[in-house]
């Protein structure tokens, strides 16, 4: 069986978009005990201020209140066809409630 340049190429070009992708914010819209909208913001490859920058987006100029952040680390594997690697990984996650315009 062959394999041709231009399939190969196409193939590494599927993966590496797809842990790119992976490395996205993940957000969860929520409601906090008061009543307002909030987010869950997972930053599972960044550092914090790819999740500050998120929840800015998320709320806009009427800002936001930081209700929680955890960074958890951990042990993660994985094996494949072609080998396996190993890494710690920083979960971080921040919950974010969005301030009322008008508000602070």
């Amino acid at each position: 069986m062959t394999c041709n340049n231009s399939m190969a190429a196409k193939a590494l070009f599927v993966v590496a978009a797809a842990a790119f992708a992976g490395c996205a914010p993940v957000v969860r819209q929520m409601h906090t005990a008061d009543g307002r909208i909030g987010h869950s913001i997972s930053c599972p490859f960044g550092d914090w201020s790819e999740c500050f920058q998120k929840a800015g987006e998320l709320c806009g100029v009427a800002g936001y209140d930081v209700q929680e952040k955890s960074d958890d680390r951990s042990q993660q594997s994985s094996w494949g066809m072609y080998g396996g690697s190993s890494g710690t990984i920083n979960q971080r996650v921040m919950v974010v409630a969005c301030k009322r315009a008008g508000k602070s």
